[in-house]
């Protein structure tokens, strides 16, 4: 069993065959890297419930590692799967014992970073698909969960999805098409960087739309705003020469209080998009009925 040294904490590595299983007995597996290093041959891993989180640094030594199983109470472990393959070069296959939406709200920035992924039993693809539309049961697209992917053309979140996390979908450079069906909150550059994205439908109910949500779009010409929208940061207000400034087609009257004050202001550099540049305006229109 694992013991503590006064603050020290020994992380007991038990050979139990195959896969190797590293006990913690306190809430974070920090000190794993230590006893890989006695086993750099080891291939598979069990992150066990006790080690609630996995310090990003935790999987550096264990070169040969392929395949990494954590138990559904390990609630943070993406920056210890990401710098896996940034160390070594080499994706990880996952499984994780929890649940589907356990694994959208933990697992940000992981797209293209791992190898196959089991989750609660069952094989997922979402990562290397084209087609992204939310199973049931999902609430909440977590922070960064599909940034940078490279596959993703169309994504449908249905009624059910109430929360689009910060960086959501940033950098998604094939992403074409958003289709938001129900009442979420839309996080800080969830779309940011989305170069070739043309349409973005906001069904009636969606309540707020982040700093940046737009930014760095290249081809959208414009986007309905409902009157269901309470909440509007700058919402596309970094911007080059090559994106098209959308029209903003707003269902309101005239601004809602809860709307910032330079919300359709964005800040052109013909160079970096940031600096040196000037100041314009989005093309707003008030009143305006959903086509």
């Amino acid at each position: 069993d694992p013991c503590a040294v006064g603050e020290a904490l020994i992380f007991a590595a038990e050979k139990t065959g195959d896969p190797f299983l590293l006990k913690a007995k306190d809430a974070l597996l920090k000190w794993a890297l230590s006893e890989l290093m006695a086993h750099p041959d080891q291939k598979e891993l069990i992150v066990p419930a006790e080690a609630l989180s996995i310090d990003y640094k935790a999987l550096r030594f264990a070169p040969s590692l392929e395949k990494i199983i954590i138990h559904a109470g390990v609630t943070a472990f993406s920056y210890a799967i990401a710098d896996f393959m940034e160390t070594h070069h080499r994706k990880l296959d996952v499984v994780f014992e929890g649940s589907l939406q356990e694994w959208f709200v933990r697992a940000g920035s992981l797209s293209g970073k791992i190898g196959s992924l089991s989750v609660g039993g069952k094989e997922q693809d979402f990562y290397s698909a084209a087609q992204f539309v939310a199973p049931e049961g999902i609430n909440c697209i977590g922070r960064s969960f599909f940034q940078n992917n490279d596959t993703l053309e169309t994504v449908v979140l249905g009624p059910e999805v109430t929360v689009i996390g910060n960086d959501a979908f940033r950098g998604c450079k094939k992403l074409r098409s958003v289709k938001v069906m129900g009442p979420a909150a839309i996080g800080e550059s969830a779309f940011s960087g989305c170069r070739v994205l043309e349409e973005v439908y906001l069904a009636d109910g969606v309540s707020e739309l982040g700093d940046g949500v737009f930014d760095w779009v290249t081809t959208m010409e414009s986007v309905y705003i409902p009157a269901s929208v309470q909440k509007v940061g700058r919402i596309s207000h970094q911007n080059d020469g090559s994106c098209v400034a959308p029209t903003f087609l707003c269902e309101a009257a005239s601004k809602p209080d809860g709307w910032y004050k330079e919300w359709n202001l964005s800040y052109y550099d013909p160079r970096f998009g940031l600096g040196h540049g000037h100041d314009h305006y989005h093309q707003v229109k008030w009143n305006c009925k959903r086509k």
